[in-house]
């Protein structure tokens, strides 16, 4: 009888952990396995929030500078694109994604601008940013006169 007693009394156990244990598969489990390599959305760049880049490149006179190439370098990915200025100096980049920070230059006759920076904090939606050499671009490099000693003849 005692026997009976524990068999009953561990069925009755057995089954109210059971019946507690409940619907718990709702909660804790799920039907299918997690796919781990799913592969995420692509995202289109045109669907980020984007601005607009413009400018003018003068040299030292303060006159617009035709042909120069005017490059805009997005500093985390290093990708960058390049315009033309047309005859009145401008250039124009549109689509600049705002999340990231971008470096621009114009380079002409072998020489660079200076370099400007266009941050993520910049609140502006179409940004003007001119750009200017130092030196005049019609100026041709000047190596230093040669010395005395260098004009005598080695005898």
């Amino acid at each position: 009888m005692f026997r009976l007693a524990i068999l009953f009394a561990s069925i009755l156990i057995l089954f109210s952990a059971a019946y507690a244990q409940g619907n718990t598969k709702d909660v804790y489990q799920r039907d299918s396995n997690p796919d781990f390599f799913k592969k995420l959305p692509e995202v289109n760049p045109k669907d980020l929030p984007s601005r607009e880049l413009s400018g003018i490149v003068r040299d030292s006179r303060d006159n617009p500078v035709k042909g120069a190439i005017v490059t805009l370098t997005n500093l985390k990915t290093k990708a960058a694109r390049s315009f033309v200025t047309k005859d009145d100096g401008r250039y124009n980049f549109d689509r600049v994604i705002k999340a990231d920070d971008y470096e621009v230059r114009a380079r002409f006759r072998g020489r660079d601008s200076e370099t400007k920076k266009l941050s993520t904090y910049d609140p502006r939606a179409k940004a003007i940013m001119n750009l200017h050499f130092d030196k005049s671009i019609d100026e041709a490099e000047t190596a230093p006169a040669p010395s005395a000693e260098a004009k005598k003849p080695k005898s």
